[in-house]
């Protein structure tokens, strides 16, 4: 069976979202720094449409990290 994703647009940083994207920084730069205010600058804009593709289920891992039960 394949795994089955959902794919949405982030219209605010809430704090699932800003997690996600602390985990994943790493991965897309080995000097980034994570910063919230910065990520909400972003979505805020027009301008920008930031994807978010999920694992389906009640779980939702992101897809780019490995999901780490709490």
């Amino acid at each position: 069976m394949e795994d089955q994703l959902t794919i949405s647009i982030a219209t605010h940083a809430d704090d699932a979202v800003a997690e996600e994207i602390r985990r994943l920084l790493p991965q897309l730069s080995q000097t980034a720094i994570f910063d919230r205010e910065i990520l909400n600058r972003m979505l805020e804009n027009e301008s920008v449409d930031l994807f978010l593709t999920r694992l389906a289920g009640p779980q939702g891992a992101a897809v780019g990290h490995p999901h780490r039960p709490n």
